[in-house]
């Protein structure tokens, strides 16, 4: 019996199951860009920004609102306003 005759290989027969893909997509994993602004009062602002199907960078969660430590690294202080849409 040729498989070939009937079709793909790749192509299950009566009875069988489809073969498994080779690569498995991870549709939780999300990758994020932050973004850093600084504000008029001194204070930063940073946001979490990840891609969505159209390549759009669209914001996730509130803004964190930070000030920078004597060190140079960004202490969170609060919680900025949602993006409202």
């Amino acid at each position: 019996m040729d498989i070939a005759f009937f079709g793909r290989p790749s192509t299950p027969l009566a009875g069988q199951r489809k073969p498994l893909p080779t690569v498995q997509i991870n549709p939780g994993a999300v990758q994020t860009y932050p973004d850093i602004k600084r504000r008029l009062d001194g204070l930063y602002e940073r946001v979490l920004l990840f891609r969505n199907r159209c390549g759009n960078l669209v914001p996730l969660g509130a803004a964190d609102i930070c000030v920078l430590d004597d060190y140079g690294f960004l202490v969170r202080v609060g919680e900025g306003e949602r993006p409202w849409w």
